[in-house]
């Protein structure tokens, strides 16, 4: 039936499931999100940043290494960490 609510939302690519998830998202964990990466270091930060959040396209951590001064295994390192940082504050922020 092309009448159906299932039938219009699918056309037009609204999934309801996704929809609820995005809004979920905006709402509660990307200010969670956001509160954790404020809590790294500078370079912690700009590393998650460049590597994982950026719209440019991922940078590899032997340019991040270039950046730093220091090695690409050392960048992976720190990622690693602060990674770790970022979940615990994000869970966190949700208890």
């Amino acid at each position: 039936d092309e009448t159906a609510p299932e039938h219009w939302l699918q056309a037009e690519g609204a999934d309801p499931a996704i929809v609820a998830e995005d809004d979920d998202w905006q709402g509660k964990m990307r200010p969670r999100l956001n509160r954790a990466l404020t809590s790294l270091d500078s370079r912690s930060r700009d590393i998650v940043m460049n590597r994982t959040l950026s719209d440019d396209g991922k940078k590899g951590l032997a340019e991040l290494g270039e950046k730093y001064g220091i090695s690409a295994e050392r960048v992976r390192q720190i990622e690693a960490k602060a990674f770790l940082s970022l979940r615990d504050g994000v869970a966190g922020a949700a208890v």
